[in-house]
């Protein structure tokens, strides 16, 4: 006669009482749970195969992504030639140039004279930096590459650069897709990467598509950038200004300096409030950096208009009347209570970094995931008593 001791006895019917438990929840409608607070609140998620829902491919706008990093990178070239001074050192004289452009994949301009093509080479080269190899013998690579014909000077983005900027922005852009749906209370879902540059995005039980895509593929790019007062809208913004229509009136625009001085990716934390007016607003509060550099910003432009730029369409340009130490903020304008909580649910997430476009779209209904349940569940419970029969036949009661 076979003998199991006292506790092993004791644990198989724990267990036997307890799996029934913890599976109970989950052929109990999820909207009738709460009624049975004694069960787990938890049930299993079904996948996009038994549950229906949204299948969404994405695709990157790396070119786009890769002209952003440009511009920045004319900004950098622009300020490296301005007169400076070291410490210690006597004062850096500017150097002279003409034809400053950007295109997707370099930075070309021309050096007239000839007693400053050695120190603008000089000031140049130090825009360049290291991103890899150099161990074990392996090859040096850099981010750009500085090419010097005659007067012209070209900084290339390198092929390396590209590959560390597009696994780096893709991997970006999942992690403020996951965040954005994790905030609208959906929950498990499935993103990945395809290829090079498209991302492939699958929600289990989502029915709200049209939804889904408005608040998923939002850009919710935010800047900050100092209005040029002395411009006039009606001529061609002078080099290092661009002009930026304004997100309530469509006929009025602002000429910003390019520089951007602040960006979203300095916000820490972005809430939907009301003013003492009692209109909609969002607050939003920098990180150490942000609140720094705001201060700094508000205290040497006291008096001029501070522009912040929304997805490229200004959303307020408020005059700066002293400067602002505490590191926070709040953005006016004409919003709705829904409005302003969307924008401020965006800006706690984060800015996705790149545009997005749909190449793919799918509704999986549930119809035939739900045949799968059944025949699942009824798999069980067969399988269940052919499995207790046998073994009271064999090994008796």
């Amino acid at each position: 006669m076979l003998y199991f001791p006292r506790w092993q006895i004791l644990l198989i019917v724990f267990l036997c009482f307890a799996a029934p438990y913890v599976l109970l929840s989950n052929f109990i409608d999820k909207t009738d749970l709460r009624d049975y607070a004694f069960l787990p609140q938890k049930q299993i998620n079904l996948g996009l195969d038994l549950r229906g829902g949204a299948h969404l491919v994405y695709e990157a706008e790396l070119e786009n992504y890769y002209l952003e990093q440009m511009n920045a990178l004319k900004a950098d070239v622009r300020r490296a030639l301005r007169p400076r001074r070291k410490e210690n050192e006597e004062k850096k004289r500017k150097i002279g140039y003409r034809g400053l452009r950007a295109d997707i994949y370099k930075v070309s301009l021309t050096v007239p004279k000839e007693a400053d093509l050695a120190d603008a080479e000089e000031r140049l080269k130090g825009l360049t930096s290291q991103i890899g190899g150099g161990f074990a013998g392996g090859a040096l690579s850099y981010d750009y590459k500085l090419t010097r014909d005659a007067h012209k000077f070209t900084l290339t983005m390198t092929d390396a650069y590209k590959d560390v900027l597009a696994d780096k922005v893709i991997e970006q852009t999942i992690e403020v897709m996951r965040r954005r749906i994790d905030a609208f209370g959906t929950r498990e879902p499935n993103i990945l990467r395809q290829g090079y540059e498209r991302i492939i995005l699958q929600v289990p039980g989502e029915d709200d598509v049209a939804r889904l895509k408005n608040e998923v593929g939002k850009t919710a790019k935010m800047t900050f950038q100092m209005v040029n007062m002395d411009a006039s809208l009606a001529d061609k913004p002078p080099a290092g200004f661009v002009k930026v229509p304004s997100a309530d009136d469509p006929n009025l625009s602002y000429v910003l300096d390019e520089e951007v001085l602040l960006s979203g990716d300095n916000l820490v934390n972005a809430s939907s409030i009301r003013d003492e007016y009692g209109r909609p607003t969002v607050s939003f509060t920098f990180d150490r950096k942000g609140s720094s550099v705001f201060a700094r910003v508000t205290s040497d432009n006291v008096g001029q208009l501070f522009a912040i730029v929304l997805d490229n369409k200004v959303i307020s340009a408020p005059r700066i009347q002293t400067a602002i130490l505490g590191g926070s903020g709040v953005i006016t304008g004409d919003f709705t209570q829904q409005e302003a909580a969307n924008l401020a649910l965006l800006l706690r997430a984060g800015a996705l970094p790149i545009d997005l476009k749909i190449v793919e779209e799918r509704t999986v209904g549930p119809e035939l995931g739900a045949e799968s349940v059944v025949a699942g569940r009824d798999a069980l419970i067969y399988g269940f008593v052919v499995v207790t029969l046998f073994m009271i036949a064999y090994y008796g009661v």
